[in-house]
């Protein structure tokens, strides 16, 4: 998981300043961090709640030590509407590390594929196992269904072990599943070829919006899954009793 060094220096940090900073504080991070990859915004997020509780201190001295400078005051500063009003120190502060933190941040991240688990489950040579959202392929392990190994296949085509990936989430959906899988759609960053959709479109998956929560693709997909069927790609040629049913996980039946 990549998680700029900031980000956790900054979290130790909120936890002397957030307290006096309160919602205004925890506004200005969501700000600054906007521009951070989603795991890195994760990590930031869980030290400022875990930190809008914490006993409120006052100690420069502490606050210095912990983001690894030597011990300075700070003075308020008052905004340029002249009317006197001044910005709490530590909300400056605050500000100014989470300016620092995604000023480092990579907005647009890539990662290397390390190997293919199945039809619908990647891994990434940092560790991490991604499951292809909005879409279903038969499975492999725990009993081999009808197109389970052709759909592997097809998926270890489409992402040969080194090619590297971006990742994209899905607003309608949760972003990491009951497994610690998290939830995306997979793109080719040489080309941009979306393989969730790919899979659907060559009949190696089925679209699969889980507790009906429809994507920003999900009309997409299930045009493309019934095209797939009348002309009988894919599983759809190899398992002709498989029934559509984009609400429920793929049951391929010959």
């Amino acid at each position: 998981m990549f998680v700029p060094a900031a980000c956790l220096t900054c979290g130790r940090a909120l936890r002397l300043f957030l307290p006096r900073a309160g919602k205004c504080a925890f506004s200005a991070l969501q700000f600054g961090y906007m521009g951070w990859p989603e795991e890195s915004r994760a990590v930031a997020a869980s030290a400022v709640r875990a930190s809008m509780s914490a006993t409120a201190m006052t100690d420069m001295t502490r606050a210095s030590r912990a983001i690894g400078s030597e011990p300075r005051a700070v003075r308020p500063a008052t905004p340029a509407t002249g009317k006197g009003r001044r910005i709490p120190a530590g909300l400056l502060l605050l500000v100014a590390l989470v300016t620092a933190g995604s000023a480092g941040a990579a907005p647009n991240a890539t990662y290397r594929i390390d190997h293919v688990t199945d039809g619908d489950t990647v891994v990434l040579r940092n560790g991490q196992k991604i499951r292809l959202v909005q879409i279903d392929t038969p499975e492999v392990y725990f009993g081999t269904e009808c197109y389970g190994p052709q759909a592997s296949e097809t998926t270890k085509r489409l992402l040969p072990e080194g090619v590297r990936v971006t990742l994209l989430p899905e607003p309608a959906t949760d972003r990491v599943d009951q497994y610690g899988r998290l939830l995306r759609y997979v793109i080719r960053a040489s080309d941009g070829v979306d393989v969730n959709i790919r899979l659907v479109a060559v009949g190696a998956a089925a679209p699969y919006f889980y507790a009906g929560r429809r994507g920003m693709y999900a009309n997409r997909l299930d045009a493309l899954a019934k095209r797939a069927r009348a002309r009988h790609l894919g599983l759809w040629g190899e398992c002709p009793r498989t029934p559509y049913d984009p609400y429920r996980g793929v049951e391929t039946q010959r």
